[in-house]
């Protein structure tokens, strides 16, 4: 059934239809004469032993058999598809058979490998075997594909490049189309270790653990290598993404791993993220690891978030680690968080977010949805049930909904530092935190009004895994909104139980709601006094501010005796804007330093030209275009750098 062929030199592999015999099969070079219709198998010479060598592909006719595949035996070779495609149209007959164009020889290294400049076109009727990959099949290593594509289905386990179970490989500049099932990868199939994907992309739907990028199961122990790392590199997937699965990582990164990474860098998804899914990583990184990493850095998610989804990590990340983190680095998600009304979502983290799973400099734009009918609240930042968590200097924008929180839904031991929220904050509903227990809310604020049994930054939701807030503490935190019943406050809403106020302002005319028990408050300064309890620190903004420069609502981290004086906000979608041209602004100590300034002008973003004392930073030039298929606008975080009355203490 299969041929075995010696390479001395760089050869040409035809696969050709023969019209007189009514048969297909390979050819090599020149030479007409027919291999046996089988499987190809091509090795060195022993000639050539160590020399590099190129081999050409000529496929003229389809691929019409399972066994029409090329099995590569031998190692510093470069296989080119000179960007022909090549159709493969296996019938139904044969389901779930054919194993991928290239498989390996278990006797080679496989050092040294490029495929390249190959294009599949595959018919709807054709699979793969259950943990295959269209390129190359199971098992590879030490392969590199270049600039290939795939359209087929890809089935359990399986790669639209890779199969499942690839270690040390690297795919670069390729893309699948087909729809992705159980444990699959648009470009690796499941359990790759220390692999690379560069400028990659999928677009089919995602199902059942399944990944854009790299299928479930990165890292995992089946490959016994301890400091792997996976890394997806300016990647994307526009499919839906559904049941635990990951626009960019599928589900279980890390799996029962030591000292493993995943790192998602500059890469986003478009699609909806449905039940435990996530924007990038899918469901319970790092289930089980060892001192292992997730990370998303500069990522972002477009769809909708329903069912204990969230924008970037999906459920229960860092569930069962031992001294394991998932960190979000500069992500943001545009999506409505709880659509459908749904519950425990999360614009970066889904629900059930564990030890150390981190949010920094991160945003979500879409609406916070909340229902008191179905009980259904959702986070900011993070969905239900985060425990032994921190939000670092995080927002939200959209209208925080019934026992929702503005950055956490329900949390257990976890910090909020520096962040804010914007939206309007609805019943039950806190503005950083939904409700919370043994939870810290330091430096944070929000803008919104406060409703019903709400909290300007702890509410009172019952909807979580854990109910209203007991024993959390509010440092140098604000609000400003205004109250509508005795049942809200500006700090904690209703029935807020052994809770601490530490040197905290509210605009509103109280700072608990009613029923609360046993509330300690150290210090506070009211919305009468207009100012902090302890030492000031005067920053004025520059005359030379450009009046057309504004900075999003949140990014009024300081309280101003002269609130007045300050431009009305205007709303626009879903943002407000402060014109902050001749304000005069307090803080404590500076300790409420600049979050996140945006420049616009008439809606189009700017770069920064700013020469101004600002907590002691100068602003220079900086611009971050956002490449979005919708006109809603980015945060972007100017370069900094110190002036020569900058006061270390303020940070």
């Amino acid at each position: 059934m299969g041929n075995t062929v010696s390479l001395s030199g760089n050869t040409t592999i035809n696969y050709i239809y023969d019209n007189n015999t009514d048969s297909k099969y390979f050819t090599i070079n020149d030479d007409p004469t027919p291999l046996d219709n089988g499987f190809l198998i091509i090795e060195r010479s022993n000639q050539i032993l160590n020399e590099p060598l190129t081999v050409l592909l000529n496929f003229t006719t389809p691929i019409t058999g399972i066994f029409n595949y090329i099995v590569i035996n031998m190692d510093n070779i470069i296989i080119d598809g000179q960007n022909s495609t090549i159709d493969i149209d296996i019938g139904t007959n044969d389901f779930f058979s054919y194993p991928g164009l290239f498989c390996f020889d278990a006797d080679t290294n496989n050092n040294g490998i490029v495929i390249q400049n190959i294009s599949l076109n595959i018919s709807d009727s054709s699979r793969i075997t259950a943990g295959g990959g269209w390129i190359c099949s199971a098992y590879f290593f030490n392969t590199i594909v270049n600039n290939c594509s795939t359209n087929g289905v890809i089935s359990n386990n399986c790669g639209g490049i890779f199969g499942q179970l690839a270690l040390n490989c690297t795919a670069n500049n390729c893309f699948s189309t087909g729809h992705v099932s159980l444990n699959g990868g648009g470009i690796f199939g499941d359990s790759a270790t220390n692999c690379t994907v560069n400028k990659c992309y999928s677009t089919g739907n995602l199902e059942d653990n399944s990944g854009g990028i790299f299928g479930a199961n990165c890292n995992n122990s089946a490959n016994s290598m301890i400091n792997a790392i996976c890394t997806a590199n300016n990647c994307y997937s526009t499919g839906i993404i559904t049941n635990s699965s990951g626009g960019i990582f599928g589900g279980n990164n890390n799996f029962t791993a030591t000292y493993a990474n995943c790192y998602a860098k500059n890469c986003y998804s478009l699609g909806n993220i449905i039940n435990g899914s996530g924007g990038i990583f899918g469901a319970e990184s790092n289930n089980t690891s060892d001192n292992s990493n997730c990370y998303a850095i500069n990522c972002y998610s477009i769809g909708n978030l329903i069912s204990a989804s969230g924008g970037i990590f999906g459920v229960n990340s860092n569930i069962s680690a031992n001294i394991s983190t998932c960190n979000a680095t500069n992500c943001y998600s545009i999506g409505v968080i709880g659509y459908y009304n749904t519950n425990s979502n999360g614009g970066i983290f889904g629900a059930g977010a564990k030890q150390e799973c981190n949010a920094n400099f991160c945003a979500s734009y879409g609406k916070i949805n909340g229902d008191g009918n179905n009980q259904s609240s959702n986070g900011g930042i993070f969905g239900d049930g985060a425990e032994y968590s921190n939000a670092n200097n995080c927002f939200s924008i959209g209208d925080i909904g019934y026992g929702s929180g503005g950055i956490f839904h329900s949390a257990s031991h976890c910090n909020a530092n520096f962040c804010y929220s914007i939206g309007s904050i609805g019943n039950n509903a806190g503005g950083i935190f939904g409700s919370s227990e043994y939870c810290s809310a330091t430096y944070c604020y929000s803008i919104g009004n406060i409703t019903g049994f709400s909290g300007g930054i702890f509410g009172n939701s019952q909807t979580g895994y854990y109910d209203l807030s007991v024993q959390s503490n509010a440092n140098f935190c604000y609000s400003l909104g205004l109250l509508d019943s005795l049942e809200s406050g500006g700090i904690f809403g209703s029935q807020s139980d052994n809770c601490t106020i530490n040197n905290c302002y509210v605009l509103g005319s109280r700072l608990i709601g009613s029923n609360a028990i046993n509330p300690t408050i150290d210090t506070y300064s009211g919305a009468e006094d207009g100012s902090w309890v302890d030492d000031h620190a005067l920053i004025t903004f520059n005359n030379n501010i450009d009046s057309n420069w504004f900075v999003i609502g949140g990014n009024m981290p300081f309280l101003l005796s002269s609130y007045a004086n300050c431009a009305n906000p205007v709303p626009i979608g879903y943002q407000f804007f402060y014109d902050l041209t001749n304000i005069t602004a307090f803080s404590n100590n500076g300790n409420m330093p600049l979050l996140f300034l945006i420049g616009y002008y008439k809606d189009i973003q700017l770069s920064h030209d700013i020469q101004t004392g600002l907590y002691g930073y100068n602003i220079i030039n900086q611009t971050k275009e956002v490449n979005i298929p919708i006109n809603i606008p980015v945060y972007m975080l100017p370069l900094v750098e110190k002036t020569s009355f900058f006061n270390p203490e303020w940070f």
